[in-house]
């Protein structure tokens, strides 16, 4: 018998955002029988909630409340509310294509796979250093925006880590997780999902820079051998290197602003990692917390 499916979209105050990726599910019902999946809306909205738009003009999916304790904790509620074998995850600025959970289907079909990797573009990018744009068109990534995995392995491995509180390295985590307890992970380039840029301003470009923080904790948590500000200029070095190595004109703006920005910061940066290095070991030292091994999401 064919699997059933829970898909997943985390939203908080992005009622416009979220009912455009309705709208494109809502177009992928002719796809895959309407009878094999589930669509829920996991709301960590505080003052404003998607309720009243799902419920309106969105019957067929499912609104539940989130936990209120960032992303993470927000798709985990979703994850345990979800009766599917299968479950896929989307963001709730995100378009997937018609057939993106067709793919998906098709490629968990094979016997092996226990986790697939969707492909993510960014349709409208421009040549702005300012914009946002997340990618992931070879594969690799895992983001959190486009994938899916078997409910039991997402139990398994005890789903997000709630101690990431923000929208940074979650995902990074979880495929560190997956990929260390030996689970097969498939890319599939017919599960397409379309990410639109982000306009930002030079305020949303340090609330993302200072969101580093949060490698530091993926790094504590891995237990990685380098010291942090040796790996901070190391990875400042590979970034100028790599953009010499693949320097495309057409991206210059881009391209020229990511290196100085990478030195312009560093000075100001490394000191605040160390401190929030500091306040994330004592909290992973803690009786409970997620350490190397353990995970703290409580699914």
């Amino acid at each position: 018998m064919p699997a059933k499916w829970s898909v997943i979209v985390p939203t908080c105050h992005r009622n416009e955002q979220v009912s455009r990726c309705l709208e494109r599910l809502a177009q992928g019902r002719q796809t895959l029988e309407p009878s094999r999946y589930e669509v829920i809306v996991t709301d960590d909205g505080v003052h404003d909630t998607a309720q009243a738009l799902v419920q309106a003009r969105f019957a067929w999916a499912r609104w539940v409340a989130g936990p209120r304790r960032g992303p993470a904790a927000n798709r985990n509620a979703g994850a345990r509310v979800a009766t599917g074998e299968w479950l896929a995850f989307v963001d709730d600025d995100c378009l997937p294509e018609p057939g993106w959970l067709a793919a998906l289907d098709r490629q968990s079909r094979d016997g092996e796979t226990e986790v697939v990797e969707g492909r993510t573009d960014c349709p409208d990018k421009r040549d702005n250093p300012l914009e946002e744009h997340v990618e992931n068109p070879d594969g690799g990534a895992l983001w959190s925006c486009n994938f899916a995995i078997k409910r039991s392995v997402f139990q398994h491995v005890n789903g997000f880590d709630e101690g990431f509180t923000e929208a940074c390295f979650e995902d990074i985590d979880l495929h560190w997780r997956l990929r260390r307890a030996g689970w097969l992970v498939r890319f599939c380039p017919d599960a397409l999902v379309r990410h639109p840029a982000r306009a930002g301003t030079f305020r949303d470009l340090w609330r993302r820079t200072l969101r580093l923080r949060w490698m530091v904790r993926f790094r504590l948590k891995t237990g990685a051998s380098t010291g942090l500000c040796r790996s901070i200029f190391l990875d400042s070095l590979r970034i100028t290197v790599r953009t010499a190595k693949d320097w495309k004109w057409a991206w210059w703006r881009r391209q020229t602003f990511t290196v100085f920005w990478q030195w312009l910061t560093l000075p100001v940066i490394l000191p605040y990692l160390l401190i929030w290095q500091r306040r994330f070991r004592r909290q992973l030292d803690r009786p409970g917390d997620t350490g190397p091994i353990a995970d703290s999401s409580g699914l």
